[in-house]
């Protein structure tokens, strides 16, 4: 397994300086959907908690499951814009 990881991050290595860049080798690998995972993971960490509660496999994954609905129910929720009004003058 160690060895993969050493051959892909040569392969990375190589192919920037080939090309001057790794967008050809993030396009091969899935790298963005790699980092769109991350950062899933770390928002659903940082809103809900690092760490499972309950030590209990089966009932850890239920554990998982609600902290997932949850998230999905915040951010399926309406973003509110505040709007300026225009004060024509103060109450007295």
């Amino acid at each position: 397994m160690a060895g993969q990881k050493y051959h892909e991050r040569n392969h990375a290595v190589a192919n920037q300086h080939l090309s001057g860049n790794n967008d050809v080798w993030k396009k091969k690998v899935g790298y963005h959907r790699r980092l769109v995972a991350e950062t899933a993971m770390f928002r659903s960490k940082t809103l809900l908690g690092r760490h499972l509660s309950l030590r209990n496999h089966d009932v850890q994954v239920g554990e998982t499951m609600a902290m997932v609905k949850a998230l999905n129910r915040m951010t399926s929720l309406p973003h509110f814009h505040s709007k300026r009004n225009k004060v024509t003058h103060w109450p007295d």
